[in-house]
């Protein structure tokens, strides 16, 4: 409300400026506050981890180990942690096409580990396991010279959700003499905790 002063006759604005600068004043800190919370985000929001940052720096546990198997035979052998605590190996062994020794071997030892077969891929639901549909063949066309593979791909699951998956394959370039004696082996194995994440949409 205006107020008159009784010695110059000049009309006071005081309550209306106060309540202007008030105003002003909260505008302002809520400005700042805004441009806070844009610029570091919600306090209680998770930090999702990097991908590097979920590959394990130890040796994997006796069950893991047990679980990715490298049979007898076998050369160039490697042994890699992966993403999401995961764990790789990976060798080359001398059999011939459609490789039923390996297979053979591979599934009765995971059997009497506990582990149950996948009739479909854990990744790509719909998709029939090798377990059901057998042998693959396909064109590579990422390679120079194109290579025409022959893949065998198949997963289990243990009692406590944690997958293993095993690849077969044979690779050869497709213009040269079919090569269906040098197999590659891949196994690895993820922890349910990681399935969990990998098999979310």
């Amino acid at each position: 409300m205006a107020t008159v002063d009784e010695h110059t006759g000049r009309t006071h604005h005081s309550a209306t400026v106060l309540a202007t600068v008030i105003t002003a004043v909260l505008i302002f800190v809520m400005l700042i506050a805004l441009v806070c919370w844009f610029a570091l985000g919600p306090t209680t929001a998770p930090s999702i981890p990097q991908v590097s940052e979920t590959i394990p720096s130890t040796e994997p546990d006796q069950a893991t180990s047990g679980a990715l198997i490298v049979l007898n035979g076998a050369t160039q052998v490697r042994r890699d942690p992966g993403a999401y605590s995961s764990y790789h190996i990976a060798y080359a062994l001398n059999e011939k096409h459609p490789a039923p020794n390996a297979i053979q071997q591979i599934s009765s030892r995971l059997k009497a580990l506990g582990w149950t077969p996948l009739q479909g891929d854990w990744l790509n639901p719909g998709l029939p396991s090798s377990h059901v549909r057998g042998w693959t063949d396909f064109i590579d066309g990422t390679t120079t010279p194109m290579n025409h593979v022959h893949q065998w791909g198949a997963q289990w699951k243990d009692k406590n959700g944690n997958i293993v998956d095993y690849t077969l394959r044979y690779s050869y370039p497709e213009s040269g003499t079919p090569n269906l004696q040098a197999l590659w082996v891949n196994g690895s194995w993820y922890p349910a905790a990681s399935v969990k994440i990998m098999q979310t949409p």
